[in-house]
């Protein structure tokens, strides 16, 4: 999807800001939210903490939240700034942050117009960087390694086997045939991520689900267009970002005065839809419309100057 946007606009700069206007509102409202619920969170256990990407509400709730926290959070990449997400379901967030700029930079250096070169080359570090980074204590400094994590980190190598995989569905979709270079590269990035994900993804489900994909763009499975899931596609991102510290909190709160915890899931999930539904309508679609036309005109604007320049001339 980010592929079909960037390349249809063929602007990095309008493909950014159309992310930027579809992402960042909606996500100030969450953090606003989380800074008020996180005091009232209960804390983790230590195996819920762990099994998390950060035991963020056991820090929150015993330390108190800083400035400096809820700022690095403010960026959307508060891990590349040694902080954790003020809600553990937003490190996804920042890895798509960042391959936005993986994407983009791929676009204006002109490495696309190689892309089996250009993923190749990704993945191959992905392969090389990973696999010696893992083999090192977490402890071990060093110039090198602190290079090596950054870059890690920066062009999302964990993720990039993902990545590389949508970007070729897409050219198989839009060239509607299937070339050696497209499935060469689609392999040699399962190949990788089995190699990097120490056993945590099945290569035969990754190949399932990326079929699914390509049928689904192809628009080969009609059961996606029943109503109640275009209504969950269409609610998809508030639903992201509200439905974890808010459930945790509304199902603690229930609990704690004796519902059964069944019955407060139900209350969780009930909420998290209606507020979803709720900013989706309100906010989300008419802001998303009010700062998409702005953008509009700033580039009508700036654009016009050079247009009568050259009419003049």
């Amino acid at each position: 999807v980010n592929s079909m946007s960037l390349l249809r606009r063929r602007r990095p700069g309008d493909f950014l800001a159309a992310r930027a206007i579809r992402i960042v509102p909606l996500f100030l409202i969450a953090l606003l939210v989380n800074v008020v619920l996180i005091p009232f969170l209960p804390p983790l256990t230590e195996a819920a903490a762990l099994s998390t990407h950060g035991p963020q509400h056991l820090i929150s709730a015993q330390a108190g939240l800083s400035v400096t926290h809820v700022l690095a959070n403010l960026t959307l990449m508060p891990h590349v700034l040694g902080y954790e997400c003020l809600d553990p379901v937003m490190w996804t967030l920042q890895v798509e942050i960042l391959f936005y700029g993986v994407l983009a930079g791929l676009f204006t250096t002109g490495a696309l117009r190689r892309p089996a070169a250009a993923w190749g080359t990704l993945l191959a570090l992905a392969w090389v960087a990973c696999r010696w980074l893992d083999g090192n204590s977490p402890e071990t400094n060093g110039g090198l390694i602190a290079v090596a994590r950054s870059v890690r980190a920066l062009f999302v190598l964990d993720q990039i086997p993902f990545f590389a995989i949508g970007y070729f569905l897409y050219r198989i979709r839009v060239s509607e045939r299937v070339s050696w270079s497209d499935l060469g590269t689609i392999t040699f990035s399962l190949f990788v991520l089995h190699q990097i994900d120490h056993g945590k993804f099945n290569p035969i489900a990754i190949m399932l689900i990326a079929c699914l994909v390509l049928a689904a763009g192809y628009g080969k499975l009609p059961v996606l267009r029943i109503k109640p899931l275009l209504l969950l596609s269409t609610v998809s991102y508030p639903l992201y970002l509200l439905h974890n510290n808010p459930g945790s909190f509304l199902i603690h709160t229930f609990e704690s005065v004796g519902v059964p915890s069944l019955a407060c899931v139900v209350v969780a999930i009930l909420f998290a839809l209606s507020v979803a539904v709720l900013l989706t309508k309100w906010c989300e679609e008419p802001l998303t419309q009010k700062l998409r036309a702005r953008y509009t005109d700033w580039r009508s604007s700036q654009t016009l100057p050079q247009t009568q320049w050259t009419v003049a001339r």
